[in-house]
């Protein structure tokens, strides 16, 4: 079947039909004008044998030829349960609803007449009681240019017409559904002309249909923004927004949310759709909140200078309170005695110990206190608990690192999260504690030197005694010796006179020699290493032990002070070795090393116990006093048998930078 004759079929009758009913009746139509000796057959009796009948029995349509008489002469098959040939010689029409029979025989009449196709669509109540649609096409038989019959083909469009009546009223519900939106409501075509509104924009715009937006908009400045708007949703982007317009009732400002998408699936887009939303409420009631807002935003303003004035007494003995909380330094800590736990620990307490809080409150009573104090601490423990005392002096507390802090503590029992607890007040005694022992220790050493001071006084004093002051003496004698010889006129002046002057020659030595055993004048003179040599050449004279010395330093001259007192410590050093050691070699070190100074005094003689050394006390504490005074080290090594090693340590302070 061409498709030609398929259009042809439907041009006969003037309208659309489906593909394949046009081809059954154009193939009918073929065959009932290739067998004109049928058509007689067709009148008469269904009993036929022509070819177009097995064309059509098989058909999908339900095909009848008709006479004059309305009375159906061939019927291919029924939609009922009634055969096809039990029909046949009855009226057409008798299987219509009343109301449609005379529309059924006009139609037939009209095609007998004219010639012409027809078409209609009818319904059909079947034997269950359901209606049924039917599309009927009319067609004419000619025999000699004369229609003698009329085929019937009819098409069963029950659920074409369900799906139509579900359609329209899917599109009822759509259109109330639009025309119940709040807002205005509208689409636009490919072309850019509105395809559909809501009741809402008929109210606002009038019928908009087939119009554009610049027949609508009242301003150019609303026109602008919706066909940049309509621009991008052409363009494929969905757009929203918020824009002000005047009202043409008395210039009042109008606000709106515009929002406007494309109607696209994935192959076309079909045009655009859009909303718009009258917000001049909402926008009003934000001014009014807005305006409360401030209002309030005053009062509040107000409410709070009149609060800051009135509480600024409250503010200053709080600032007070404050500055006393963050300038506490001791700490503080809250304690439950049954638990022997710790609830709260201030930071104070925390950093004193080097502890983070979390970590001290996980700690024991065990952990916190040394061994040795804890038998002290848990009967104290037990005393501020119920009462018996407020006050422990020299608490030990272990510090992280292992060491002790000490404290004194103050109680004072207090109810802590519904627990009988204690408040502990800690003052850090530690460096207190330091502090005496060190004092403690510079006042021995003090009297040590003082005492050491009265032992070279009383040295001293021993050799003016003995030496200058016998010199000094015995020189008065032989003077008044002289003078009485003179005075007689006899006797060996001269003798008189050279004794005399012999002692005074010695007692000028011996003045020198203790004015240098007490500050050489070549210290000041050439500096501490010079004064040191001479200090050797001094001792060798005195047939001492062999003495060398190794310098190696970079100064020229040191401050003062660092002079004498490495002159001293090497002197005190070089004179114990000398005395008591019995080594036959002294070796004096002398080296700098940046800005330290290392002092060594070596002797391989008999040794001792430097405990429980006595006679060694004064010297050995004036080498350890002066080196601690001027910030360096001190270190004595001996053994019985195993010689002397005395190191010191002192940092290089050259003259002029003290």
């Amino acid at each position: 079947m061409s498709s030609d004759e398929i259009s042809l079929e439907r041009v006969r009758f003037g309208m659309e039909m489906p593909d394949e009913l046009a081809a059954e009746l154009a193939d009918l139509r073929r065959q009932l004008a290739a067998e004109p000796t049928c058509q007689a057959s067709v009148l008469d009796s269904a009993s036929g044998n022509c070819q177009w009948r097995s064309l059509i029995a098989n058909s999908p349509l339900i095909v009848a030829v008709v006479d004059k008489d309305h009375i159906i002469r061939y019927l291919n098959r029924t939609e009922t349960h009634i055969p096809a040939n039990e029909l046949l010689g009855k009226p057409i029409y008798e299987f219509s609803l009343p109301g449609e029979q005379s529309e059924l025989r006009g139609r037939l009449d009209k095609v007998f007449t004219t010639g012409h196709h027809d078409f209609s669509e009818s319904r059909a109540i079947r034997e269950d009681g359901q209606e049924h649609w039917f599309q009927c096409y009319f067609g004419p038989i000619f025999v000699d240019e004369r229609v003698v019959a009329v085929s019937v083909a009819v098409v069963n469009i029950s659920a074409h017409k369900e799906a139509e009546h579900e359609r329209d009223r899917a599109k009822a519900i759509l259109a109330a559904a639009i025309d119940c939106l709040p807002f205005v409501f509208f689409a636009l075509g490919n072309e850019g002309r509105y395809i559909l509104q809501n009741s809402l924009s008929r109210e606002q715009y009038g019928d908009m249909i087939g119009k554009r937006p610049e027949d609508l908009a009242s301003n150019a400045k609303d026109l602008a923004i919706w066909q940049e708007y309509n621009r991008r949703a052409f363009a494929g982007d969905r757009i929203e927004g918020e824009y002000s317009t005047p009202s043409s009732l008395e210039g009042e400002i109008r606000h709106y949310y515009n929002a406007v998408t494309p109607i696209r699936d994935a192959h076309n887009q079909y045009g655009i759709l859009g909303i718009n939303i009258d917000i001049t409420r909402r926008k009003n009631a934000e001014d009014a909140l807005q305006k409360a807002h401030d209002h309030l935003e005053t009062k509040v303003h107000e409410r709070t200078v009149a609060l800051q004035a009135a509480n600024e007494a409250l503010r200053q003995t709080c600032d007070e309170l404050q500055a006393i909380y963050e300038g506490m330094s001791d700490g503080l800590v809250i304690a439950h005695p049954e638990s022997q736990s710790i609830i709260y620990a201030n930071r104070a307490i925390c950093q004193l110990l080097g502890y983070e809080e979390s970590e001290f409150l996980q700690t024991t009573i065990q952990q916190r206190h040394p061994a040795d104090d804890l038998p002290r601490i848990l009967e104290s423990t037990h005393a501020m608990a119920e009462g018996r005392i407020t006050h422990l002096d020299n608490v030990p507390l272990c510090h992280r690192d292992g060491g002790l802090v000490y404290f004194d503590a103050s109680f004072q029992r207090i109810f802590y999260r519904e627990l009988p607890c204690v408040v502990i007040f800690l003052h850090d005694v530690t460096q207190a504690r330091l502090a005496r022992a060190v004092l403690e220790r510079q006042q021995r050493t003090l009297q040590h030197m003082l005492q050491a001071s009265d032992h070279e006084r009383q040295l001293i004093a021993y050799d003016i005694h003995d030496g200058l002051a016998q010199n000094l003496a015995a020189a008065i004698f032989q003077l008044e010796a002289f003078n009485h010889l003179r005075k007689l006129g006899g006797g060996d002046l001269d003798a008189a006179y050279c004794t005399t002057l012999t002692m005074l020659q010695r007692s000028h030595a011996e003045a020198r020699r203790l004015i240098s055993g007490v500050r050489p004048p070549i210290l000041d003179e050439s500096g501490v290493i010079a004064a040191i040599e001479h200090l050797v050449h001094e001792r060798l004279a005195d047939n001492s032990p062999e003495i060398q010395i190794r310098s190696d330093v970079e100064f020229g001259r040191l401050a003062p002070i660092l002079e004498n007192a490495v002159y001293r410590i090497v002197q005190e050093g070089l004179t114990n070795a000398c005395k008591h050691s019995q080594s036959e070699l002294i070796v004096i070190g002398i080296v700098q090393k940046g800005d330290r100074l290392k002092i060594e005094i070596r002797d391989w003689g008999i040794g001792f116990n430097v405990k429980a050394a006595r006679k060694y006390r004064f010297g050995i504490d004036g080498i350890r006093e002066r080196a601690r005074l001027l910030g360096g080290r001190c270190s004595i090594r001996s053994a019985r048998g195993r010689g002397t090693s005395i190191s010191v340590e002192l940092p290089v302070v050259e003259r002029g930078e003290d």
